[in-house]
């Protein structure tokens, strides 16, 4: 019973990214839900929560930036053709500072 119930509340949660397929609408519902002065660990939990894998990156590039510390994250919506989502979840000591989005389709 316990696992029913289990199950039954995780499968409630209906995704805040679930439906989005750019990068602009991603990056903005994003910076809406984690602002500025957001403990990265809140952060984590609700990327983890809309599906995505995390990990911290030290002193990583992204794009043609360098020497930011962020959390990656990201995830891959889809079956035969997928749209990769990469995040970049950029802190300045535990607190979000900035929101980074890239997107592709990948596939056959």
């Amino acid at each position: 019973m316990l696992v029913l119930v289990a199950f039954s509340i995780s499968s409630c949660h209906a995704r805040t990214t679930g439906k989005i397929t750019d990068s602009i609408t991603m990056t903005r519902v994003l910076q809406t839900a984690l602002p500025f002065g957001t403990e990265l660990s809140t952060a984590r939990t609700f990327m983890e929560h809309e599906g995505f894998h995390c990990t911290p990156q030290t002193n990583a590039r992204w794009g043609d930036r360098s020497h930011l510390d962020y959390l990656y994250c990201e995830r891959s919506d889809g079956s035969i053709v997928q749209r990769h989502w990469q995040v970049a979840i950029v802190y300045y000591g535990k607190y979000v500072f900035e929101v980074l989005v890239t997107t592709d389709l990948v596939g056959p």
